[in-house]
């Protein structure tokens, strides 16, 4: 994947790739943003989550350099941004990609889910959405393959069973047990709730 996929505007087709369309969403909820303004992750804000994003595509050294001395490098990187001009830059970065050396610029996967949560993280930090978010059918179709696996993790201790469900779409038992709960939701918001933002996600959770 080159470096310049991200720079240019994107196609009508663009919009339901999974190796383009979720950093493109990333990028258009930060700019929407305030760096001040907050998010879904506690302790950051909108300059923050920028940072690590930044950090994540290519400077893993920051990371490890801050997990020594004890310390968050996004808060770290994020503090620093002091002004709207420096804080575009972060979400320039992020827009043109990671560098070629970095294994997340290799493959699609380990973005995606990332990307649209966190996506998610910076609008819903300041509000919440009226309606479910819904995606294009490849984006969907990529996004519940990673959902699955999150979910059957989130459930492994669990003594009650759990079946995730798409209204009229695909349905998954990720967790057998007594009690089964049900949770129904769009892709989206079942990615919010299985990555721990149970409640900023619009599912419906229900006993079977």
């Amino acid at each position: 994947m080159g470096e310049d996929q991200f720079m240019r505007t994107p196609r009508t087709s663009d919009l339901d790739d999974p190796a383009i369309t979720p950093r493109l969403g990333l990028v258009a909820a930060l700019r929407a943003a305030r760096p001040t303004d907050p998010t879904l992750c506690e302790g950051w804000q909108a300059r923050h989550l920028a940072a690590h994003i930044v950090i994540r595509d290519g400077d893993p050294l920051a990371a490890a350099k801050a997990l020594v001395q004890g310390a968050d490098a996004a808060i770290l990187r994020g503090d620093a941004i002091t002004t709207t001009r420096e804080y575009e830059t972060l979400i320039d970065q992020i827009e043109q990609g990671p560098p070629r050396w970095s294994p997340l610029g290799w493959s699609a996967t380990p973005n995606l889910l990332e990307f649209l949560v966190h996506a998610e993280d910076v609008r819903r930090g300041v509000s919440r959405p009226a309606e479910p978010v819904s995606l294009p059918p490849h984006l969907a179709a990529a996004l519940w393959r990673s959902v699955k696996p999150m979910a059957r993790l989130k459930t492994l201790r669990s003594d009650n069973g759990c079946i995730l469900v798409v209204p009229g779409g695909p349905r998954a038992v990720v967790h057998r047990g007594r009690n089964p709960q049900i949770v129904t939701g769009s892709e989206m918001e079942l990615a919010l709730w299985v990555s721990g933002r149970e409640d900023a996600s619009l599912v419906a959770v229900t006993s079977s």
